[in-house]
């Protein structure tokens, strides 16, 4: 009977989301795979390599590199590191810090840090810098809403009166409140009691501060708990005493509507997840929950409600793509609460989004910009999709089954050298799935993009529940990625003159010569490669009709050797075929893969 080959010489179309089917190039898995050198061949990629020691013991969630050219990063814990030529440093650990977002701020050189509810920052960083975790909220740029008044006075009742004179009203600008100063001329003998109303006079807020601890001049009544505000809204205090003699000052007498106060805000809506932040024209933007706010390195108060986003979505992730910056928004704390998404697009000037585009695959969860196009992922199955004049999916996460869900953190999502990179999984529930990082990408115009399953991290761990990426940085000829692998925490590298990884694997597409139902006779497989050295194997393998394990030859390893043969002498329906490759300090290349098999066509279709 005549022989037929399946020849196989291109790998650069990666991953593909069928597993049968395929551009020519495409496999059905792949692991640390070098798939973009040369589209012609293989070879292992570098491999990742902890850098931290010791040092780190939370897990990043964000990179960024700074005008000193030190790269620093910022854990879920509240701790800042500096990595200076490869030496990481723990510079801080911040209180009420979930590590929420990071950025460097190119115009006043400092690097600017969300904590849960405020906003810290770093520097000057070229010149003895210094921390100062919570620097907008110094009555500077945390003040709303003011009226400077003197000359008269109000003297408080004992209960609230809803008369013209007897209440302050205000419309703040700022969501949410947290404080109202009042200027103090007698204290009296009562305790003071300080209470907010909206329109509809219902108590929103309200704060006793005993008699002995108020004093003349400037009183602050910080609520225990900020008011989230409707903005344009007008809101009214009442001051009221449990003796009727406590005096403040105000421009008319006896009203209290001309009453000299200020009202603070808290600069962020409290969140323990995310407040991403950018670096966007003059400005570093930052999501605030419902919000999203921006600086411009001056300008008192902040703008940390710039623009409100469309009811019900909160901001998860930040990019910026053209003349916008986007927010990736969800509606949720969690990825699988709602299958609703949402991409914002803002020019930063406009009070108002420009535009936004609904994402119905669910909630984006991490973005970056790459060559003129927005890459996202949502959903939570972990969509890998773009947006470019519409929205397309790329593919799913590799392994990933709609019983089961993966989480990209939103720093987590990178350019490097022209490829996308995403860390796979922040958090997830499937034990299948291979976890690291993803490249996405084209050698060139010329070749097709394609999703490979890249750089799994130092430790060796590629699945599990406790294994996590949280950050992932390409900075020139480096890959930066923060890692959890149970109680271990680490910042990885990788760069181009790394070792390659110890193995690396490849399986092909599933084939059956278009004949599923009908035997065949599967002869040989051939590996064609590079003269192997020392430490150099290659390894062929093959499973028939998904027994759901490979076969495996044995592993060559001779000097020199250019190919490695496998006899099958087997009958399939179906078969895959695979290589193991493993090396030390140098890796060889595998230039083509020939399967040899009969068609048995003389014979009846069972």
């Amino acid at each position: 009977m005549a022989t037929r080959v399946l020849p196989i010489s291109h790998w650069n179309e990666g991953l593909s989301s069928s597993e049968k089917e395929g551009p020519p190039g495409s496999f059905a898995f792949g692991r640390s795979l070098d798939i973009h050198s040369e589209p012609t061949s293989t070879k292992i990629l570098p491999k990742t390599a902890k850098i931290s020691t010791t040092v780190v013991d939370g897990l990043l969630k964000w990179f960024v590199k700074a005008g000193d050219g030190f790269i620093y990063g910022y854990d879920d814990a509240g701790a800042i590191y500096e990595n200076n030529a490869g030496t990481v440093t723990k510079k801080r650990t911040v209180s009420n810090s979930s590590g929420n977002g990071l950025t460097y701020f190119e115009e006043d050189d400092y690097l600017y840090y969300a904590l849960d509810k405020v906003i810290g920052r770093y520097g000057p960083l070229a010149s003895s810098p210094t921390f100062d975790d919570d620097f907008f909220s110094g009555d500077i740029y945390d003040k709303d809403q003011t009226n400077s008044a003197s000359g008269q006075t109000y003297t408080l009742t004992t209960s609230i009166n809803e008369g013209a004179t007897h209440k302050q009203q205000f419309t703040p600008k700022k969501d949410p409140q947290k404080s109202v100063e009042v200027n103090v001329d007698t204290v009296g003998t009562g305790n003071w009691t300080l209470t907010v109303h909206d329109e509809r006079d219902n108590s929103i807020a309200t704060l006793t501060i005993a008699n002995g601890s108020v004093s003349t001049g400037d009183q602050k009544f910080t609520f225990a708990s900020v008011w989230r505000t409707i903005i344009g809204q007008t809101y009214h205090f009442h001051l009221t005493s449990t003796v009727a003699d406590g005096i403040v000052v105000t421009g008319t007498a006896s009203d209290l509507e001309d009453a000299d106060f200020t009202t603070f805000f808290q600069i962020l809506v409290n969140n323990t997840n995310f407040h991403p932040m950018i670096g966007f024209k003059i400005f570093t933007i930052f999501g605030n929950e419902d919000y999203i706010g921006k600086w411009d390195g001056f300008t008192d108060p902040i703008d940390s409600n710039a623009i409100a986003l469309p009811r019900g979505f909160k901001c998860r992730s930040l990019a910026k793509v053209g003349e916008y910056v986007v927010a990736g928004c969800w509606r949720d704390s969690s990825i699988t609460d709602n299958e609703s998404g949402l991409l914002v697009f803002w020019d930063g000037v406009d009070a108002g989004p420009n535009y936004s585009i609904e994402i119905p695959d669910g909630p984006v969860q991490a973005m970056v910009a790459n060559q003129g196009r927005l890459f996202f992922i949502a959903g939570a199955q972990a969509n890998l999709m773009v947006e470019a004049d519409g929205i397309q999916k790329i593919r799913e996460l590799p392994k990933i089954t709609n019983q089961t869900n993966a989480e990209i953190g939103p720093g987590a999502m990178s350019s490097w050298q022209t490829l996308i990179a995403f860390g796979a999984a922040f958090s997830t529930d499937s034990t299948s799935i291979e976890q690291g990082v993803y490249t996405f990408g084209q050698k060139d115009k010329n070749y097709g993009e394609a999703l490979n399953y890249a750089f799994p991290i130092s430790t060796g761990t590629r699945t599990g529940t406790s294994l996590k990426i949280g950050a992932v940085l390409g900075q020139g000829d480096t890959l930066h990625i923060g890692w959890k692998d149970g109680a271990d925490e680490g910042w990885d590298t990788v760069t181009s003159s790394s070792n390659p990884f110890a193995t690396a694997v490849w399986e092909s597409l599933i084939f059956d010569d278009e004949t599923p139902f009908k035997e065949k006779m599967a002869r040989y497989v051939i590996i064609h490669h590079t003269g192997l050295a020392s430490n150099e194997t290659v390894q062929a393998g093959y499973d028939i009709d998904r027994s759901g394990s490979f076969t495996t030859g044995t592993a060559n390893s001779t000097s020199g050797s250019i190919s490695t043969r496998l006899d099958i002498n087997k009958r399939f329906r179906e078969i895959q075929l695979s290589v193991n490759l493993a090396a030390s300090s140098t890796t060889a290349t595998i230039t083509s893969i020939v399967f040899e098999f009969e068609g048995l066509e003389d014979e009846e279709r069972e």
